[in-house]
């Protein structure tokens, strides 16, 4: 066998390693394997893999032999050759590449997935710490919009004089700071402005900054709403510890609820933010000359906290403009473009009750596209009849191709609408009445307002009531029961919502007594339940007899009107009234029943 042995060694290649690792000889392979220097790439390739299969049944048989315990044999323990390496090799192999074990490979993969996230934290909080790269993840000063100079003056807001008046002593403050700290008064820690969408709150905090002449920081709440948790807080410090450096300043956030939500049920990231936000304002000395304006249309979803004294001193509510605000937001707006005589403002202001600053500055803007669209150089009333239709009812559906029969059927129901109108006590009156489809309708019959309605009486709601219902009635009358259309059912879903709030708010009390539920939602009990439905349903249904009661007494007049409209598609109050009283003449009926002719 020794001689056969000293015959391999002479010439080692990988048939000689495979003869040793079938006797089983692996320490020897292993051993003559990191020896030999190998120039031919096949026979190092085959080579490598004897060497590995070696080491791979030599590590199996240390890990099954169990070791001789001394004492129990008068033979002295004998030390295995190779004994002393290390279990797995670190560097197998140096000139043909590493051979791992699969215990190595996985300790590798692990070893380098750590070291990659680590390199990935450490890049991320240098981005933050330097900025290095403006793009990158987190830009430190996008949340700081600061307004050089507003050029947006107490002249430029309209329709809200009270709350103008209401600010205007911050500016003083604002511009002669000392005179107020001599006599111990200290400046507002912060301003809530509240009101519906529109109103004017933004403009309202920048015509203060305008005319104080300081510094204007804009902000949203939604800039301090991020994925890490701690960058909110951050950025409320640097958002404040700015404006301290250029005071006198204004620090202006738009949107507070998105900032400011109660704690109870802001996410905890949010919460930290908020925290930071009452602690800044909180931390305020009398001198620092900085205030917070805040706006929101929630401020029922703001912390407690916040809204204390303190920090917002003063809550001040921007309601929608009166028919006076709207004629000077409306000359306003009307100063920047050119129109001509037919335009009144205050005719205009009494189209257009229940809208909004923005929502005239839309109004106008949209009257002059249409005007530039026809080819004039200025609008006129009819531009702003169009403007009015589009805001209030939508596009122009010209596409939509009606047949006859529903042509017929909803002049009917508009008619009836129309009819109910006229034949009830209301403190409105018409404004013109269409068959032409717009949005999602295909015909309307619009009413507006005499004067700004600030309270809804019980008589008012019982005429909305009988005007709603008169659009079915109409159709049964004409069409018959099996033919109602659609339309009757929006009708019918709107005055029955608005007359559920009603009856739980207590106006109908002959039905449930004097109780405000509203409130309370599912708390009520399950008769009270019962009682509402029925009232809602009794109310409704001597609506429904009332309607039907004025149609059937003028249908002969509700069907000539109704083809009036078929052929002219839309009538305005003049051609209503001037029909009506041309059929009471011919025919030889009284008009003591109706209201609001012309």
């Amino acid at each position: 066998m020794l001689g056969r042995l000293s015959r391999l060694f002479a010439s080692i290649d990988h048939r000689t390693l495979r003869e040793l690792n079938r006797l089983e000889q692996y320490q020897k392979v292993l051993d003559l394997y990191e020896r030999t220097q190998f120039t031919d790439s096949t026979e190092r390739e085959l080579s490598r893999r004897q060497y590995a299969h070696a080491l791979t049944q030599k590590t199996a048989h240390d890990l099954v032999r169990e070791p001789t315990t001394p004492g129990t044999t008068d033979e002295k323990p004998v030390e295995k050759q190779g004994e002393s390496r290390p279990l797995f090799t670190e560097n197998v192999g140096p000139e043909l590449g590493t051979k791992k074990t699969p215990e190595w490979t996985q300790w590798q993969d692990r070893a380098l997935m750590a070291c990659s996230v680590a390199a990935f934290g450490v890049g991320i909080l240098l981005a933050f710490r330097y900025n290095t790269n403006s793009n990158f993840l987190y830009d430190a000063k996008k949340h700081i919009v600061l307004a050089e100079s507003s050029k947006v003056t107490f002249n430029d807001v309209k329709g809200v004089d009270e709350c103008r008046e209401e600010v205007s002593h911050i500016v003083d403050f604002l511009r002669s700071p000392d005179k107020f700290h001599k006599i111990g008064a200290r400046l507002p820690k912060g301003v809530l402005l509240t009101g519906e969408p529109g109103t004017g709150k933004t403009l309202l905090a920048r015509a203060i900054a305008g005319e104080a002449g300081v510094k204007f920081f804009f902000s949203s709440g939604s800039d301090f709403e991020e994925m890490f948790v701690g960058l909110g807080a951050k950025r409320v410090r640097e958002l404040f510890a700015e404006a301290k450096k250029q005071a006198p300043a204004i620090i202006f956030i738009d949107e507070l609820d998105a900032l400011g939500t109660s704690r109870d049920s802001a996410a905890a990231y949010n919460r930290q933010s908020l925290n930071q936000l009452l602690v800044e304002m909180d931390g305020f000395q009398e001198t620092d000359n900085v205030i917070v304006i805040a706006a929101t249309n929630f401020p029922q979803m703001l912390d407690s906290a916040l809204k204390r004294s303190g920090r917002f001193d003063k809550e001040i509510h921007i309601p929608l403009p009166s028919l006076p605000g709207r004629v000077d937001i409306l000359k306003l707006y009307l100063s920047k473009v050119f129109y001509d005589e037919s335009i009144s403002p205050e005719a205009l202001a009494r189209l257009t009750p229940g809208m909004s600053g923005a929502d005239l500055a839309n109004l106008v803007n949209i009257a002059m596209l249409n005007a530039i669209k026809q080819g004039r150089s200025s609008c006129n009333s009819q531009d702003v009849d169009f403007a009015i239709d589009r805001v209030r009812m939508g596009v122009e559906r010209k596409s939509l191709v009606m047949t006859i029969a529903d042509k017929r059927a909803t002049a009917i129901h508009e008619t009836g609408h129309l009819l109910c109108g006229l034949l009830t006590d209301r403190k409105k009156r018409l404004r013109k009445v269409t068959i032409l489809p717009r949005g999602a309708t295909l015909g309307m019959t619009q009413f507006e307002d005499i004067q700004d309605r600030l309270n809804e009486f019980r008589i008012e709601v019982l005429a909305d009531l009988d005007v709603a219902l008169g659009g079915r009635v109409a159709e049964e009358l004409f069409l018959g029961l099996d033919n109602v259309s659609a339309g009757c059912e929006s009708d019918l879903q709107d005055a029955t919502s608005s007359l559920y709030f009603l009856v739980r708010g207590g106006m109908f009390e002959e039905f449930t007594g004097i109780v405000n539920t509203q409130e309370l939602g599912e708390k009520v009990g399950t008769t009270y339940r019962v009682k509402v439905d029925r009232a809602v349903k009794a109310i409704l249904n001597d609506a429904y007899q009332r309607a039907k009661a004025k149609l059937t007494k003028h249908r002969d007049l509700l069907g000539k009107l109704s083809e009036e409209l078929i052929e002219r598609e839309t009538l305005t109050l003049a051609q209503v009234s001037e029909f009506i009283r041309q059929y009471s003449a011919r025919e030889g009926k009284s008009l003591e029943d109706f209201r609001g002719l012309e």
